[in-house]
């Protein structure tokens, strides 16, 4: 993040330093603190799979823009595996190389993967 790459002088790319501040953002408990109130996905535990997937159809992007003004939302997908399990994807670009980046959000567990695409 900005304090971490431009005062600890710790050695990053652009899309490290936006795939770590996602991670933290995403991975926040959404209203355990004051401060970070606004960050962090819903807890899904006690939703069904379509509600799932609606929910981080509509939160997922909206965090992404917030949070992360290097990228620019393209596109969000969603899809379920061969075991019932939702996914959303968010296709991202990044603003300042045009590079693709897919952000995958597991509907059930809620992990998070980033997939860097070439363009």
């Amino acid at each position: 993040m900005f304090l971490q790459r431009h005062f600890l002088k710790v050695k990053t790319t652009e899309l490290e330093d936006i795939e770590r501040n996602l991670a933290f953002v995403l991975r926040s408990k959404r209203g355990a603190s004051h401060d970070f109130n606004a960050m962090g996905l819903p807890d899904m535990h006690f939703r069904t799979a379509d509600e799932a997937v609606n929910t981080l159809k509509i939160v997922v992007p909206e965090l992404i823009e917030r949070h992360e003004t290097r990228l620019e939302v393209i596109n969000v997908d969603d899809d379920f595996d061969d075991n019932g399990r939702p996914f959303v994807t968010v296709q991202c670009r990044q603003r300042s190389t045009g590079a693709p980046i897919d952000i995958v959000v597991d509907g059930s567990t809620v992990m998070i993967q980033f997939k860097f695409r070439s363009s």
